[in-house]
Order: structure tokens, then sequence, then C-alpha cells
């Protein structure tokens, strides 16, 4: 990150910029490099307890400058300032134990389904934050992306590029401990809107009771059709109800027709409800039968219930 401060009455030709640096670990060189206006410039670095490991004064208008750290130089992150009196600039930079790369990074572009994935693994292992920046032909920002590290630090992005763009587009991944990004490209085709070309229902007729509910299911075609979005209607929703999930829930006798209707294109399939009334169960409870020896009358008592 470059940060440049000024003083709140400093003229506009009175600055410092310092660049970024990558983390390293004990024993690398490190650059510092900028520009001023300033004739010249004191740079100093200090280390994670205030001490200061470099000193050097620089010219202007552009400056750099390389030292190596020590075998022994301890972690932690390291602060550069540079400047002249209240015009200064400051950038940070981490020294960590080991350096933390990718490896086995693969791009799968499905053009036609206007799916990139990317996949690879982190040394850190699990549980580490993943960033992943991917950059148009043009070498605008297409897509920011985030994730975490999962078992033996694999990690997968899937996207689908934003810009309507044919050609090649590059991807940066980075995480904590990582020094420079890791870059990659693939070529990705745009191929445009896919277009809706049907719908069909898996259910095309059914009876139920009244209370009762049916699933339907809508199938768009083609598979990879960019609008895939329907809507649900129902006939008759005295006798039929349906929701925008295709869940059909009879609710009187008669007869409705369900239909879905596709977002794109107006494109429709139906299926024919018919609702029956529930049949009334009858009960027969507490049954007895008595018989008159003298007469031989038969009696037979007992309670009828209905529901």
């Amino acid at each position: 990150m470059v940060v440049m401060l000024l003083p709140v009455n400093a003229f506009a030709t009175q600055s410092v910029m310092l660049d970024e640096i990558a983390d390293k670990i004990p024993g690398d060189a490190v650059t510092i490099s900028g520009s001023t206006s300033l004739d010249e410039v004191v740079v100093y670095v200090l280390a994670p307890n205030g001490v200061h490991v470099y000193v050097k004064t620089l010219k202007g208008p552009q400056f750099t400058d390389t030292f190596t750290l020590l075998s022994d130089t301890p972690l932690g992150m390291y602060t550069v300032v540079a400047g002249q009196g209240s015009v200064v600039a400051t950038t940070t930079f981490a020294v960590v134990e080991s350096r933390v790369t990718f490896s086995d990074v693969t791009v799968n572009v499905d053009a036609a389904a206007r799916k990139v994935t990317v996949e690879g693994k982190i040394s850190s292992g699990s549980g580490k934050s993943v960033t992943m920046r991917v950059f148009d032909p043009d070498g605008d920002i297409d897509y920011v992306g985030q994730t975490v590290s999962v078992e033996d630090g694999k990690f997968t992005f899937v996207f689908t590029p934003y810009a309507e763009k044919t050609g090649t587009y590059t991807v940066k991944l980075g995480a904590e401990g990582v020094a420079e990004p890791y870059v990659t490209t693939f070529y990705y085709e745009y191929v445009g809107p896919v277009p809706v070309t049907g719908v069909s229902l898996d259910i095309k007729e059914a009876t139920l009771k009244i209370g009762q509910i049916l699933q339907l299911t809508a199938t768009v075609e083609p598979e990879n059709a960019t609008n895939k979005a329907v809507t649900w209607s129902s006939s008759n929703e005295q006798v039929a109800t349906v929701d925008q999930n295709g869940v059909v829930t009879a609710v009187g006798k008669g007869t409705a027709i369900i239909t879905v209707t596709t977002e794109d294109g107006g494109f429709t399939d139906t299926c024919i409800i018919t609702v029956e009334e529930v049949p009334t169960v009858v009960t027969i409870s507490d049954v007895t039968v008595k018989v008159d020896s003298q007469t031989g009358k038969v009696t037979v008592e007992g309670k009828v219930s209905s529901g």
C-alpha cells in the first residue's frame, strides 16, 4: 500500500510517495523506491521494537536503494519512513518465517455456461484466506473474490466474467505471507446471452383430494440458458393454488390448470389438476347383539359416527 502524508500548509509540489514492498523472509534483499518533489529524502526503516535497521539519504525526484536483512532478523511488521521535515510518506512490509506459495493452480473455462473455475493449493494449509482478482482483456478489474482454504490447503473460486469481452483474462491470487501475487491467465470467448427455447413440466395431469399438495418441477431449455426464471399461475384458485416454487395445493372440488411461464421468451407448459372431495368415513362402534330366546328376536345396537 502506498501512503502519502502532507502537512496542512504544504505546497502542492512538496510530496513524497513510497512504493509497496512485498513480504520478506530473513536474509532477503529489501528494495525501497518512490518519488518526491524534494531534492532529497531521509529514508529509515523501523523494526517491530522501534529500532532503526536502515537509515540513508536518497536523492529525488526518483529514488531507490536496496539493503539486505540479516539472517536472524526478527519476524514482524517493519515500517518504512521517507521524507524531510513534516513532508513524509510511510509504508510497511512483513518479515515472515517462510513464504507462502501457491501450487496446482488450474483454470477451467465453460464458455457455454459462462462460468470459470479456479482451483489450487496454498502451502499454509487449511483455514487460510485466499483472495483473487481477475482482470479483463483491457486490464480492467472484472472480478474480486475471497475464499477460505480447506483440507490440504485446497481452494476453489467459481465466477462468471462480468465483462462482455473475448480475449485473455489475468488472474492474480494472494494471501497472507505471499510475497508476490500468483499470476496466471485464461482465454474466454464471450458467447452472449443464451435464449430460452422452451419449458416442460414433470407432471401433466394429477388428481388430488382437498388439502393435498403436489410439487411440480419445471425444466427450462436449453440447460445453459442465461435467464431460467419462471412464474406460476392457476386458472382457478378456488380449486387449486400454486406458489412460485411450483407447489400446488388442492382447496376445492373441480378442475384447474396450472401454468408455468418462462420470463425469457414467454414459453409455457401446463398441468391439469382435478380435485375431489374427501369421502365421508362412517365408523360403527360399541356394537352389541341381543337374542330373545323365547321369541327368537335379534336386536343389534351400536354407535355410528362420521368424519
